[in-house]
């Protein structure tokens, strides 16, 4: 019986010692996949939350996208932290939007070797900044264009390409969904189009001009309460409150990434509203709805 019992425990033994190998070389795989999928995962940067929307989209899990600017902050006082500009030069693709601040940053990462600099607006026709001269800080030309599907379609073109240049073994990847995508903006923006037809020609007042791409393709017109990227003067305060009740303007939309007291005076002024527009929302899709809806409410008051 001794016998019986010491071979049924070397048995066990031996069972204990394969099914912990088998666990072993099974836990050893799957880290060994996971480094590979690491390796092969494509290391992104933009500079705002609506370019890692198209981002992401175009990637799937192809791709790890950061942004620079998170929701809430202002592009006009950003300034990159180290640990931000660390991580910027071991990325493979940076694709950048045409802000001020990045001439900085691209000057400062031109000679990364691993990192490529994409202008993701490249193909978009930008509009003069609205009252702002030569001197402005955008150089008088307005980047705000991510706020038009049309435009998104064509940053969606530019970011597709580069990624499938980059990591051409996933380019059947990158643009299948690339074209998923522009269905899908070509659908939202005629939706859109019909939703604010009845309002053709309005104008709709905010605090910063951030939405000039999107009043032209709609055919609206927005007046700025900011005038050349600063409050307006108490001249120029009351020359817009005299405008506004002419135009019998009952909201004024104001973006969270400046100060409102401006607007604020104005909306009561004229016995109006402030509400609240966000032109850096990441998932600019759903965004631009709820802008159309946000700015159609405002206009049937």
């Amino acid at each position: 019986m001794e016998k019986v019992r010491q071979l049924n425990m070397k048995i066990f033994e031996m069972i204990q010692t394969t099914v912990f190998g088998v666990c072993l070389l099974a836990f050893c795989f799957t880290l060994f996949q996971a480094n590979i999928t690491a390796a092969k995962t494509l290391e992104l940067f933009v500079s705002i939350p609506p370019q890692k929307f198209l981002a992401d989209r175009l990637g799937g899990d192809r791709v790890r996208t950061r942004v620079l600017i998170g929701e809430g902050k202002s592009p006009h006082l950003f300034h990159p932290s180290t640990r931000q500009l660390v991580a910027l030069s071991q990325a493979r693709l940076f694709f950048a939007i045409d802000m001020e601040f990045e001439r900085i940053l691209i000057d400062k990462l031109r000679h990364t070797s691993t990192l490529q600099i994409v202008n993701s607006v490249q193909d978009i026709t930008k509009q003069v900044f609205p009252g702002h001269d030569s001197h402005d800080e955008h150089g008088e030309l307005d980047p705000h264009v991510w706020l038009s599907p049309p435009n998104l379609v064509k940053m969606a073109v530019t970011m597709a390409a580069a990624m499938s240049e980059a990591d051409s073994e996933n380019a059947a990847y990158y643009t299948a969904n690339l074209e998923r995508l522009q269905e899908e903006f070509k659908a939202l923006d005629t939706k859109i189009a019909a939703e604010l037809i009845p309002f053709a020609g309005a104008s709709f007042y905010v605090f910063h001009p951030s939405f000039a791409y999107f009043a032209r393709r709609y055919n609206l017109h927005q007046e700025a309460v900011e005038v050349e990227g600063k409050a307006p003067t108490p001249k120029q305060l009351s020359g817009l409150i005299k405008q506004a009740l002419e135009e019998n303007v009952k909201v004024i939309f104001v973006q969270e990434q400046f100060d409102p007291r401006s607007a604020n005076s104005v909306a009561q002024a004229i016995g109006g509203k402030v509400r609240p527009l966000n032109p850096l929302a990441e998932n600019v899709m759903e965004n631009l709805l709820v802008m159309a809806e946000t700015i159609r409410s405002g206009l049937s008051q």
